[in-house]
Order: C-alpha cells, then sequence, then structure tokens
C-alpha cells in the first residue's frame, strides 16, 4: 500500500510539472504571435510640412521700430520694483472673504 501511495505522489508532481511547463511553453508562444503580430503593423510617418503661401509673406516681413524713438515713448517712467523681488503673496486662506 506505501508503495502505491508513492508513486501516485510521484506521478501527481510530474504531471503537475508538466502542466506548469505546458503553460509557460502556450504563455510564451502566445507572447511571441502577439509580438510579431503587433511589431510587423507599419507606423505612419509624418509628412514633410508644406510651407503655406501665406507664410511666405512673413520673409518679407520688417516691424517698424521707429515708434520706440518717439519722446512720448521716451517720456514713460516706471513704477514699482525693477527688477521685481520675490516675496511671499498670495492669500492664506483662499475661501475667507476679502
Amino acid at each position: 500500500m506505501e508503495k502505491n501511495k508513492t508513486s501516485f505522489s510521484r506521478n501527481k508532481k510530474s504531471k503537475d510539472k508538466m502542466i506548469a511547463g505546458a503553460l509557460i511553453l502556450i504563455g510564451l508562444l502566445g507572447g511571441y504571435f502577439f509580438y510579431t503580430a503587433v511589431s510587423s503593423i507599419n507606423i505612419a510617418t509624418v509628412p514633410e510640412p508644406k510651407v503655406d503661401r501665406e507664410l511666405k509673406k512673413f520673409e518679407k516681413f520688417r516691424l517698424n521700430l521707429s515708434l520706440l524713438d518717439l519722446v512720448e515713448f521716451k517720456e514713460l517712467k516706471i513704477f514699482g520694483e525693477s527688477p521685481v523681488q520675490p516675496s511671499e503673496g498670495g492669500k492664506q486662506d483662499l475661501f475667507a472673504p476679502i
């Protein structure tokens, strides 16, 4: 009787190992087929941007900076700190009344 128990447990262990090996093999084959199917998909390339005729106008565009030479512009005054010094700001409680 003892001999049958050990042979049964050996058979069960070998059967469990066989099932585990088959599952691993199926997983590897499935992963391989999935990987090859996904990697064979052609990825669309982005076409070269076409230069629009409207954008060609900006090649000849020049700013007229003569406005900065006017006396009125030069008389403008700077108010406040320059450069701005960092400090703690904002409200402590955002939902508090003003």
